[in-house]
């Protein structure tokens, strides 16, 4: 549900002790490996616009630092997990988890842009050809 319009709820953190410990909750949470979409305490859209509009109380270098200890730790247990490490270890879970919270993914999305060149016909000859079993 959407919250209501002209609703005061960013002003929750309204002093720079509360933004603070905003951000160390934050930095604690996301490097523990969790997503920060799902951070408890304040929307991840909040969060962003409290990181530009206090800069002084949300450092930039220890938020992304945090984030990229998160992911670490995330993919850290993917590792364990793909070499035994982990006892009963599911390896479509780590993908899962791969390609959802670290943005992996099994093929290269490539945007190809179509120029005005003249087809290439190739010949193969007959020995190099495959035949059907």
């Amino acid at each position: 549900m959407a919250a209501p319009i002209n609703n005061q709820y960013a002003l929750k953190f309204d002093t720079s002790e509360k933004r603070k410990e905003l951000c160390n909750k934050y930095c604690e949470y996301v490097r523990q490996g969790f997503g920060k979409e799902y951070f408890p305490d304040c929307d991840y859209d909040t969060f962003k616009i409290y990181c530009e509009k206090y800069p002084e109380d949300f450092p930039t270098d220890i938020v992304t630092t945090a984030e990229r200890e998160g992911k670490h730790a995330v993919q850290k247990v993917l590792f364990a997990g793909m070499l035994g490490k982990i006892p009963g270890f599911r390896e479509k879970t780590a993908i899962f988890v791969a390609k959802n919270m670290l943005g992996w993914s099994d093929r290269q999305n490539m945007t190809v842009e179509a120029r005005n060149i003249d087809p290439v016909v190739l010949y193969l000859p007959e020995s190099l050809r495959h035949k059907g079993s």
